[in-house]
């Protein structure tokens, strides 16, 4: 259950709109996963990236700055 909560989502149902959600510090995108189908209902696609040094132990938090977190939802 952990890998599916930690994947990052990206469902592309080819909508001209789309949904990006960031998941907070120390949460997963699988937070998110429960809207994949609202999303699709309003027509809008959903990427929600699994930020870096998230989703494993503390220790992967080490080095990781906020620039970083930008460029993963880029």
């Amino acid at each position: 259950m952990k890998e599916i909560a930690c994947a990052p989502i990206a469902e592309n149902w080819g909508n001209e709109e789309a949904c990006l959600c960031i998941h907070g510090f120390c949460s997963v995108p699988g937070i998110y996963r429960t809207l994949t189908d609202i999303a699709r209902e309003a027509g809008c696609d959903l990427y929600a990236p699994l930020l870096s040094g998230h989703g494993g132990r503390p220790e992967d938090m080490r080095g990781v700055r906020a620039a970083q977190w930008l460029t993963d939802g880029e």
